[in-house]
């Protein structure tokens, strides 16, 4: 807001023109300044909060604003309280302010006082169209995105999520490990390294034939004559899923990869780009699978997921 020579206030609006709607918001780039125009009304209706901070949504481009103002005290005195005789000494009405020489009996004195009517004040306003686009909402980013230097010198912020974006690698690296956590079917599959720099899957293969082995039951009596019982493996494990943070300098084999940023033309285009990734990984990891009886447990080849793929 910006104070007029005259002493009334000016308000400097930003709009944003759709078919049905149009999203306006206090032109101050200083955030903690910004007008919440819920306190105003746009040709006589207050305004919805739109679903970003400081934004707001109305019908039309505004032509009368106005604000509430609070009625003043009009008719200020002093009241004698009840219970108290009324006398030359404590008349029942006292001018304001409190005259000085009735200031020995000040507690027994009420103040009051009556209002006048609330009234509303118009605002002198301009308003600038930054964009007027059919298709146009506000959109709530929930991931930290990039976007171009040049994109962010041109256009408005709440603008950007139609522009071309990416989510980082480190980002990606996180999103992807919190998201197997959370979907991982504990009957298929295992998160075998779990760490802020590594992340690695591996999945159960169910063999066509129980693996016979022996186990020494007293390997850990030193003591005691060995002792073996025969026990049967029913399911190998293959790794699936091996990648790093890009902040780690170590080595976790040579299928172990950095994931890629998630990338789109918009930012809706980008969480759908990344929910299709997330939602085929899972997938890929949840499939149950069995070894071929004919292969001798070659019969399951696994296609790698290429990260480079988005």
């Amino acid at each position: 807001m910006e104070k007029k020579s005259k002493g009334e206030i000016k308000l400097k609006i930003l709009a944003i023109k759709t078919k049905d709607v149009v999203y306006i918001t206090d032109a101050n780039e200083n955030s903690y300044n910004k007008s919440n125009f819920t306190y105003y009304k746009i040709d006589g209706k207050k305004p919805k909060e739109g679903n970003l901070k400081d934004w707001y949504e109305i019908s039309k481009i505004p032509t009368k604003i106005t604000k509430k103002v609070s009625g003043t005290d009009i008719n200020k005195r002093y009241e004698l309280k009840e219970g108290y005789p009324e006398s030359e000494l404590t008349p029942k009405l006292l001018e304001y302010p409190f005259p000085d020489e009735y200031e020995a009996i000040y507690g027994l004195y009420t103040y009051k006082s009556d209002k006048t009517e609330d009234t509303e004040q118009e605002i002198d306003f301009e308003i600038s169209i930054i964009d007027e686009t059919d298709d146009f909402k506000l959109i709530k980013e929930d991931y930290s995105v990039a976007h171009t230097f040049m994109d962010k010198l041109k256009y408005n912020p709440v603008q950007l999520p139609y522009r071309p974006c990416s989510i980082s690698g480190e980002q990606a690296y996180n999103i992807i490990r919190k998201y197997v956590k959370e979907h991982i079917d504990g009957r298929y599959a295992r998160v075998s390294s779990d760490y802020d720099f590594h992340f690695e899957v591996e999945k159960y293969i169910t063999l066509n034939e129980p693996l016979e082995y022996q186990v020494n039951i007293n390997q850990c009596y030193p003591r005691r004559k060995a002792k073996y019982e025969t026990r049967y493996q029913k399911c190998r494990s293959v790794k699936v899923l091996n990648i790093k943070s890009k902040n780690s300098d170590r080595s976790y084999g040579d299928d172990c990869t950095i994931p890629q940023p998630f990338v789109g033309e918009t930012y809706e285009k980008l969480i759908e780009n990344m929910n299709k990734y997330l939602e085929d990984l899972i997938n890929y990891i949840n499939k149950p699978l069995e070894d071929c009886p004919h292969c001798k447990g070659m019969g399951v080849i696994f296609k790698e997921m290429d990260f480079n793929e988005r």
